[in-house]
């Protein structure tokens, strides 16, 4: 069962958003993947350490909205994130072939 403030309602919306990227649809896109990012940010303590890749993932699709937008500055930022992200987790891989490396 998901409740509102569970992390796993914001993976959700993280992962409609990625749907919603993959049909280019970007405005609806970009509402879900940002507040699904961080949803899951704000309870990253609560996440369970095998399922912390969720937490990439999430970042990742972030980036490729930006990517795919143009929009050079928010990528950017988000990349830098990403980055960060990775120095502070090394051990957290992605092996999902369906996101693109940023």
């Amino acid at each position: 069962m998901l409740f509102r403030s569970d992390w796993k309602t914001f993976n959700a919306r993280s992962l409609l958003g990625g749907s919603l990227l993959g049909l280019k649809q970007y405005p609806a896109a970009e509402n879900l993947l940002l507040t699904g990012f961080d949803g899951m940010k704000r309870r990253a303590e609560t996440i369970p350490r095998a399922q912390k890749v969720r937490l990439k993932e999430a970042l990742i699709r972030v980036v490729t909205l930006y990517e795919e937008t143009t929009n050079s500055e928010r990528a950017t930022h988000w990349k830098q994130e990403l980055a960060a992200f990775e120095r502070s987790n090394p051990e957290i891989t992605t092996t999902n072939k369906a996101l693109r490396p940023p």
